[in-house]
């Protein structure tokens, strides 16, 4: 772990890779995600082939370096920048220093749907293809949740092209084991299920009563209603190259 970390670390004095850890430890960049409007930032939906499935893409901003931001299990590459919610803040910030490559992991958002559960190697290769699309040949790395295994494998699988890794809210397993005391109870997990319906299908507030203030205040009610004017997201799939 050490060498990996030695690998993929900025060089000191670097401010703009300075600022992608300042994103991930919550310092003076983060707490601007409140003030930012990422509604005029549309670019074009890409996609990538990678095996037999397309990935789609966006890339924002010409930063001096390239960021590749996988925004965890639930994303969609057109909606997160529609709405000033927590990803498309992630983006805007980041597309001000950098240029940002954003992209749903197979079977969400605007990528090709996909029965099972990809393997970690497989959406790596996920990601390598999205930036041979991209034409990025050395990128920092920010992942959320679920993209966080994944891209510690990528980083320690490609050293020469990851400049940085930017990990935040990763775990080695979701559910709770007696050798992981840190991880969700089923009855935890059912309950986060749970308020994710009614985040989507019915309001802001009942969820808040179901599971507290874990996932709700990332969402506003105007976001939500803004949600449920758009077409579906799987409507929104339909243009890939397939």
């Amino acid at each position: 772990m050490q060498s990996l970390r030695e690998s993929v670390s900025p060089p000191h004095g670097n401010p703009e890779v300075s600022a992608l850890y300042s994103l991930a430890e919550g310092g003076p960049l983060a707490q601007e995600f409140a003030i930012s409007d990422t509604s005029a930032v549309q670019p074009e939906t890409r996609y990538a082939r990678s095996g037999a499935v397309w990935i789609a893409y966006r890339v924002f901003g010409e930063g001096p370096f390239d960021v590749v931001f996988h925004p965890g299990f639930v994303s969609h590459v057109e909606l997160m920048t529609e709405m000033p919610t927590f990803h498309g803040r992630i983006v805007e910030r980041l597309a001000s220093v950098s240029r940002v490559i954003v992209l749903d992991q197979r079977g969400v958002g605007m990528s090709d749907r996909v029965g099972g559960t990809p393997a970690l190697e497989t959406r790596m290769d996920d990601l390598r293809a999205v930036m041979d699309a991209a034409g990025s040949k050395r990128a920092a790395v920010f992942s959320i949740s679920v993209g966080v295994p994944m891209s510690v494998l990528f980083a320690a699988t490609y050293p020469a092209r990851t400049s940085a890794l930017v990990l935040g809210r990763g775990f080695a397993r979701e559910l709770w084991a007696p050798d992981y005391p840190w991880g969700w109870t089923l009855e935890r997990q059912r309950s986060v299920v749970r308020a994710y319906q009614m985040l989507f299908l019915q309001s802001r507030h009942a969820a808040v009563a179901e599971v507290g203030r874990t996932i709700a205040p990332g969402y506003s009610d105007a976001d939500l209603t803004t949600f449920a004017a758009r077409p579906p997201a799987r409507a929104r799939s339909r243009r890939s190259p397939r």
